[in-house]
């Protein structure tokens, strides 16, 4: 990037001479950044010393054009580790240095409608069944054409036999359309798989931003593998690029995010399409009533963490569900300040014998309270109720309830001594885990066919409210 401009001000750069970018072998937006500065504290932030007042640190928004004369934004960049050259004094002191890129916009010179939008997305590879096909020729544009969407040509100017993939959905929920599409491998580092999620305006309406989030949500749980966002591009009618926009994948170690097993929580056979737009309506219309944003984030926070603190957070996002749901639902009843009264009324004379009796005991003030108290619920009793309302019941002799279990061992207890059999006890039991989520999740997107069963070696289908037995 040359001829380069700031917006903010941030930083005292008396030239930028040269920004170049480029994702590095994480996938991650990497820059390196040479100008002038006539005196090296010119590159320190302006507001870093207000930085315990602004809690974040705004970063600076470059301009500029690439060689091929494409105008470019980076957005919210932080420069980091200067070294410095003193070699042309007269003009300023010389300066190289590493740019941290929240993201970057492309632009076009077109003004044109926005025509489609997509979404594009690295991933686990995955064995998802996908039952529409794309035609591509390599010498006609657009060389593309899908299954229900457009047709192929009907020239025979092409000299090379076309090639055909089964490797896209559609999705239809009230006024929208969603094309769901693998990513040819040929595109992506040889460690990670692609979706795209595209909506075109001669299909349905462009969705608002928070919606496009929340599909992506929603695929990236029924294809049991979180979509990590890379970027979006918007096109016009003619298929060229209007706009745009480039950021990092999320996490620490995105080639271990995409290398990691995927969960489906069903089969994708038949009436898959049909089955998805359902769950996808239901999901978008419960999404906010029961924070299944957060739901889902703790989902995958908890599939990425080490053994030993991977279940608590799993549990919590359970939990979240769980609290939601029964808010949502009204399911705990409200008692007014006169049926307490009158409750405790009622009591009185039982409570202050009980009292006598079990005052000495080490648990007695606890009962006590709570039999004057009964009003207030904790979180494992809203547990309780929220699994009774969605009708699972876990007893005793089954694996969901001893993975339940598995968590509060972890959360509270110990794990640097276990033997090498409970290693592999408690791995299995994460895949329980999972699956109590997938299922718990189905049930309240309102699904009532078969799951996936991944606490057994052989993944068994099971009917959603059939148990997974220990006996087994």
């Amino acid at each position: 990037m040359s001829k380069i401009r700031f917006e903010e001000g941030f930083y005292k750069i008396k030239e930028i001479v040269e920004i170049k970018v480029w994702r590095d072998d994480q996938f991650k937006l990497i820059g390196e950044i040479t100008g002038y500065v006539d005196n090296e504290k010119n590159l320190e932030h302006l507001k870093r010393k207000n930085l315990d007042k602004d809690i974040i640190l705004r970063g600076e928004n470059f301009i500029g054009k690439s060689d091929l004369a494409e105008r470019y934004k980076l957005r919210d960049c932080l420069i980091t580790g200067p070294s410095f050259t003193y070699e042309n004094k007269d003009y300023g002191i010389t300066f190289k240095s590493k740019l941290s890129i929240s993201s970057i916009i492309k632009y076009a010179d077109s003004v044109d409608e926005t025509f489609s939008i997509i979404d594009w997305n690295i991933c686990s590879a995955n064995n998802i069944n996908f039952p529409r096909f794309t035609t591509r020729y390599e010498n006609i544009f657009p060389y593309k054409f899908r299954t229900g969407i457009n047709e192929p040509p009907t020239t025979k100017d092409t000299d090379k036999m076309p090639s055909l993939k089964r490797d896209f959905f559609i999705l239809q929920i009230p006024d929208l359309i969603i094309i769901i599409q693998k990513i040819d491998d040929d595109y992506l580092p040889s460690w990670t798989s692609g979706i795209s999620i595209e909506y075109r305006n001669d299909l349905s309406q462009l969705p608002i931003p928070k919606t496009r989030r929340a599909i992506a949500e929603f695929i990236s749980f029924m294809f049991g593998i979180q979509l990590l966002g890379i970027g979006s591009t918007l096109f016009n009618k003619d298929l060229k690029f209007i706009n745009s926009f480039c950021y990092s994948p999320w996490g620490n170690n995105v080639i271990s995010n995409c290398s990691s097993k995927p969960f489906p929580p069903i089969d994708f056979y038949q009436n898959s399409e049909l089955i998805l737009s359902k769950l996808l309506s239901n999901y978008l219309s419960c999404r906010e009533k029961f924070d299944l944003e957060d739901v889902l984030w703790k989902l995958w926070i908890g599939r990425v963490q080490s053994l030993g603190t991977n279940l608590p957070i799993l549990a919590s996002g359970i939990d979240t569900l769980a609290v939601n749901y029964i808010k949502e639902k009204n399911i705990i009843k409200k008692y007014s300040k006169t049926e307490k009264k009158k409750y405790r009324s009622s009591i009185e004379d039982d409570l202050e014998n009980l009292t006598k009796k079990i005052k000495d005991y080490q648990f007695g003030q606890f009962i006590i309270n709570k039999i004057n108290n009964p009003f207030n619920f904790g979180v494992g009793e809203k547990i309780k109720l929220f699994l009774n309302e969605i009708n699972f019941e876990f007893d005793d002799e089954s694996i969901e309830t001893k993975a339940l279990i598995a968590r509060n061992k972890m959360a509270h207890g110990s794990m640097s001594n276990i033997s090498q059999n409970e290693v592999i006890e408690y791995l299995k039991l994460t895949n329980a885990y999972i699956t109590i989520y997938n299922r718990i999740l189905l049930k309240v997107l309102d699904y009532d066919g078969y799951y996936i069963d991944y606490y057994n070696v052989d993944n068994p289908r099971r009917k959603l409210n059939q148990n997974i037995l220990i006996s087994e």
